[in-house]
């Protein structure tokens, strides 16, 4: 298999399948106003054609909305942004938060998948703006050192750097996009000379996490998500309200179980899990089609961002299989997994994989400590003729089956 493949191939799982996420079913919460937010997920990698290779380009899109006001409500009034609104006295939209005029400055850092800070800056946010963030321009213009990086996105206000408690608030919304044309010179039947892989976006959750002024605890807590170091970097964070749950605060050991789907086991899925911690290591799971067959499997959950490409099994297009090498190679992925085939199941079943996350902090306070998110990209082929064309079935947020002990 050439170079060129296995990286199209690579980039086409991470970008081409991101579109569409599921609503039901899921733990999360999405488009309430936090005082900072988390992206978990942002890459950008472009081989370019100038030296002869696919021309693959992956990219990432933030939207950030500064509301103006924000109104009576529970979850932004006690959770993801309890220190910021309601915005103005009583019921009135008017006027604007006066903290936004004339204008102020929205801190955003980058951090790898070891959750080591690579870059920051800054943007000026009036009432009611809205700024895009191109995260190819930025690498491309200033950070090149960050092409190929998988990590994730904090925003924040400038007054929280100095521990204080945030004092504007804000909604995000991320995209990955992906444009790529390949010829590939050794084919194997049906596969044929040359495909195009066209633009096509595709939505990332965002999380809005509350940012109160720092106290004793080095920990996030619910009234404050987002720790900040004397440099004014966040040394710790967590979407303990609008994310997944990883603990429960009773003073006993309890497990956390999620499911990701996976796609027809001849194409690769893509599971993405973000933990607020490094270093869960290899976690057991199990694997199940659709008929409620299981066989075991194991995951390695060494980094706070965790990219697991499934290899397909008996896929259509070899090249789609990728070795355990491919970790290191292409800039999208952190781990190449293997699941097994429950016996009995054929691959061209779907089904989903349960994961179990120890709980790594308990306190015993009765009130949320750690969380996370996760969610399965899949892909397929849908023309018989041209199996080459992969295209998004679906990109589903992780299924949350709660704690046990």
């Amino acid at each position: 298999m050439k170079t060129q493949f296995k990286k199209l191939a690579l980039a086409a799982a991470v970008g081409a399948g991101m579109i569409g996420l599921s609503v039901p079913t899921h733990a999360i919460v999405e488009g309430v106003a936090g005082e900072a937010l988390l992206v978990p997920y942002v890459v950008y990698d472009d081989t370019g054609e100038d030296d002869g290779d696919t021309g693959i380009s992956v990219n990432t899109f933030i939207e950030i909305t500064v509301p103006g006001s924000i109104g009576r409500d529970t979850v932004p009034n006690f959770f993801t942004a309890p220190n910021t609104t309601p915005t103005n006295a009583g019921f009135t939209i008017n006027p604007p938060d006066s903290d936004l005029v004339p204008f102020n400055l929205v801190h955003w850092y980058f951090f790898d998948r070891r959750s080591v800070h690579l870059y920051n800056g800054t943007f000026p946010v009036t009432p009611d703006d809205m700024q895009l963030i191109d995260w190819g321009s930025i690498v491309r213009n200033q950070a090149p050192f960050l092409e190929g990086v998988p990590g994730y996105l904090v925003f924040g206000t400038e007054i929280a750097r100095n521990r204080l408690a945030a004092n504007f608030d804000m909604f995000g919304e991320a995209y990955v996009t992906i444009g790529a044309q390949a010829v590939i010179d050794t084919v194997v039947p049906p596969v044929p000379d040359a495909f195009t892989i066209n633009i096509i976006d595709a939505k990332i959750p965002v999380l809005a996490m509350s940012d109160g002024p720092d106290a004793v605890s080095v920990n996030p807590t619910v009234q404050d998500q987002v720790k900040y170091s004397i440099g004014g970097i966040p040394s710790a964070l967590s979407p303990l309200i609008t994310g997944m749950r990883t603990n429960f605060s009773d003073g006993q050991p309890d497990l956390t179980l999620f499911d990701l789907t996976l796609a027809d086991r001849r194409w690769p899925s893509l599971h993405v899990i973000w933990l607020d911690v490094n270093g869960q290591g290899v976690q057991p799971v199990d694997v199940y089609d659709s008929d409620e067959l299981s066989c075991s499997g194991a995951a390695p959950l060494d980094n706070e961002l965790n990219v697991l490409y499934v290899n397909p099994i008996d896929p259509i297009i070899p090249a789609l299989s990728l070795p355990p090498s491919a970790n290191v190679t292409g800039g999208a992925i952190t781990g190449v997994v293997n699941y097994c085939l429950p016996l009995g199941a054929t691959s061209d079943d779907r089904g989903f994989v349960r994961y179990g996350i120890e709980e790594y902090i308990d306190t015993n306070i009765d009130q949320p400590e750690s969380a996370g998110v996760a969610f399965s990209i899949q892909l397929t082929g849908v023309d018989p003729d041209n199996w080459g064309l992969l295209v998004p079935i679906e990109t589903a947020l992780g299924h949350e089956r709660g704690k046990f002990q």
